[in-house]
């Protein structure tokens, strides 16, 4: 089919046209369908007048009983036409708008549902971080604590050996001590009783022998020489100073009395 074109949309008002091959009859007023599909209302040509309404005649024809029914079913088909025409349009668009409407609500629904998700995934990742950074924190914690435990065993530990090391050299120091003023007495007192053993071995019998020969209760040589001053007195015998009892002091200075405390003699043995 060739002719003008109009209400269509991809082809401008009045542009001329040929369509492909159609299913069926070409009529005044009928609505035709081509192979491909596409659909036209083929306008009753008595309307346009001629063929592309060329050599249309000027003059209008006579008209008829059968000529004014034939128009009004063309006017009325035509109007028909317009009518599916435009609700086709109609039906068109607010198909199209509801296309629209329904892709942009799923678009906003998927919008939504990705923003959801992206928030369960930060406030997941976000609790993640979160429980490692206290696990961290407690290890952290601990590390230092066992550090500082250890550090603090090892001080106590240090100064345990220390004072044992201490202790110890304190108890060997007072050992040797012991065994040094051990040794002198036993010294002294071996030269005492040699000193003593002497003396009478070589007196005469019946003699006196003075305490002072052998420096008993003195420390020193000056010591045995007569007292020139008032003696310091004490409540008891120092430590190692032998004891006399009902002592009485000769015209010589020398003293005569009842010892005690004395290794070389017996006690309360008679001595001068």
């Amino acid at each position: 089919i060739t002719g003008l074109i109009s209400g269509a949309k991809a082809f401008g008002e009045g542009e001329t046209i040929t369509t492909s091959a159609i299913t069926s009859n070409a009529e005044d007023g009928a609505v035709v369908q081509t192979k491909s599909g596409s659909r036209y209302y083929l306008e009753p040509k008595t309307v346009a007048g001629g063929f592309f309404g060329i050599g249309a005649p000027t003059s209008p024809k006579p008209v008829t009983a059968g000529s004014n029914t034939q128009q009004e079913i063309a006017a009325k088909r035509k109007e028909e036409a317009e009518k599916r025409r435009l609700k086709a349009i109609a039906d068109r668009k607010e198909a199209e708008a509801r296309r629209k409407q329904e892709i942009e609500e799923k678009r906003q629904q998927a919008e939504a549902a990705r923003k959801e998700a992206e928030e369960k995934r930060k406030q997941a990742a976000e609790e993640r971080r979160l429980q490692a950074e206290a696990k961290r924190q407690e290890a952290e914690e601990k590390r230092r604590l066992a550090a500082e435990e250890k550090k603090q065993q090892l001080a106590e530990e240090a100064e345990a050996r220390k004072q044992a090391a201490e202790e110890k050299r304190l108890e060997a120091l007072a050992r040797a001590e012991a065994k040094r003023k051990e040794a002198e007495e036993k010294r002294k007192a071996e030269l005492e009783k040699k000193q003593v053993e002497k003396a009478i071995g070589s007196a005469k019998p019946g003699a006196t022998i003075s305490l002072g020969f052998f420096n008993f209760g003195q420390k020193s040589e000056e010591s045995a020489q007569p007292a020139t001053t008032a003696p310091k007195k004490v409540s008891s015998a120092p430590r190692g100073v032998p004891t006399l009892s009902k002592w009485r002091q000769n015209r010589d200075g020398s003293i005569t009395g009842l010892i005690s405390g004395a290794k070389a003699f017996g006690e309360g043995e008679t001595i001068t």
